[in-house]
């Protein structure tokens, strides 16, 4: 359920000393007004005395503010207070949030504060058409997070901002808790999934509230695969000093699956650099990296961890580096909601290529006796290590070359290969 007045700090306004009308309470009417309801406020309260009276009430809206012009008036009666409801036709009023303000002469205004906010939903401010979806994935490395990647080109700040993810039913699957104070440039918003999404692929609303979720600003629609597209995707390896001493040392990292290296690189840290950053693509699964380094007590302050972004934001796991000699490892679940069976996906039943691998070859043969004309193998970075041509059935790359790891095997028209090597 939606909150449509929210508490907020507003100072009654009264323009004179005397008073003829007491206002105790604020409502709206709808409830819920949308942008296409005609809305209208009703003031509970009471008058000074059997004969006072409202002169006028009227209301205009200046920006986000929605003032209520009243005057009151007692030519004189029976001292007594009188149950008063004044009601107020404001009309239809864009989608947003909206500041309740009592401007009044002969009024004071007791209402809770809370009365004095109001949203009007069912639209977009203008500035959501500048307010870009970039992406909705699930976090890398925690399978309880979706990340939205939004991209702000407008002046409008949309203070104190939070998403929240609906399904088709517009039931609520994930929420974002208020993180930052605006939404400026380009920024990922991590929300937290409150309820089983049950596969990659969802359709639904996300929608943007601001105000510490008090009021409904933009609403997009949804219909995206959570997961990131095949066959791989890059993985960022990080080790940094944070103080303590210089560290002169060299880190060999090793990414494991399933017990096997899939892929390895070194880090070398001097006087002149304090961090560094390896990188290798990998599919969905469940993975381990191992961190040792040379000399076994390097000193200062190590970090070591993984990043799906060679730089700042996205999603990050990591570990204090303990200096006792051996290999320090890190459980890296990546894209855990996105993996099926394991690791390393072998070559679907239909698929034209059928691929075994050995200790040192790759064999490749088409299913329909047809000639394979080209065939590439690239490393993850995207390095060709071999390239063959031929116009038979069959063909063999020998891998007793290659180090262990991930290779992606290419043939035009045909679906890329992700491949195992292990010596």
């Amino acid at each position: 359920m939606r909150n449509h007045f929210a508490i907020a700090v507003l100072l009654p306004l009264c323009t004179s000393a005397q008073t003829y009308y007491y206002i105790n309470g604020i409502d709206v009417d709808p409830v819920s007004p949308t942008a296409q309801d005609v809305i209208a406020i009703t003031l509970h309260g009471d008058l000074s005395s059997t004969g006072a009276y409202i002169v006028s009430a009227a209301a205009q809206v200046f920006g986000g503010v929605l003032q209520i012009d009243i005057t009151a008036a007692d030519p004189g009666g029976l001292a007594v207070l009188v149950p008063h409801d004044e009601v107020i036709a404001v009309g239809m009023l864009p989608a947003g949030g909206y500041q309740v303000s009592i401007n009044g002469t002969n009024v004071s205004d007791n209402a809770a504060n809370g009365d004095h906010l109001l949203n009007v939903d069912g639209g977009s401010w203008p500035a959501c058409d500048s307010l870009w979806i970039l992406s909705i994935q699930y976090a890398a490395f925690h399978m309880d997070q979706l990340v939205a990647t939004v991209q702000n080109n407008s002046s409008e700040l949309f203070d104190y901002p939070s998403f929240i993810l609906f399904d088709a039913n517009h039931d609520t699957i994930a929420v974002e808790t208020v993180n930052f104070f605006g939404i400026g440039g380009t920024q990922d918003h991590v929300l937290v999934i409150g309820s089983g999404i049950g596969s990659g692929a969802i359709t639904g609303t996300l929608e943007l509230w601001t105000g510490f979720t008090q009021f409904h600003a933009c609403t997009f629609p949804v219909n995206t695969d959570l997961c990131p597209p095949p066959p791989c995707s890059m993985v960022y390896v990080n080790i940094t000093n944070t103080g303590g001493a210089l560290v002169n040392a060299t880190f060999d990292w090793t990414m494991l699956a399933n017990g096997q290296p899939v892929g390895n690189g070194e880090i070398v840290m001097d006087t002149l650099a304090q961090m560094g950053t390896d990188s290798l693509c990998l599919p969905p699964g469940y993975y381990q990296l191992q961190v040792s380094s040379t000399p076994t007590a390097p000193g200062g302050q190590i970090q070591f961890g993984v990043t799906d972004r060679p730089f700042f934001g996205g999603d990050v796991l990591g570990a204090s580096y303990v200096q006792n000699g051996g290999p320090n490892t890190l459980d890296v679940p990546f894209y855990s909601a996105c993996n099926n069976v394991n690791a390393i996906a072998g070559p679907e039943a239909m698929d034209p290529l059928l691929v075994r691998t050995t200790s040192d070859a790759i064999e490749i043969e088409r299913r329909d006796g047809s000639a394979i004309r080209d065939l590439q193998l690239t490393d993850v970075t995207g390095r060709t290590m071999h390239r063959l041509t031929g116009n038979g059935p069959r063909m063999t790359i020998i891998t007793s070359d290659l180090p262990a790891g991930i290779y992606l095997l290419r043939s035009a028209g045909l679906p890329v290969h992700r491949i195992l090597i292990i010596h």
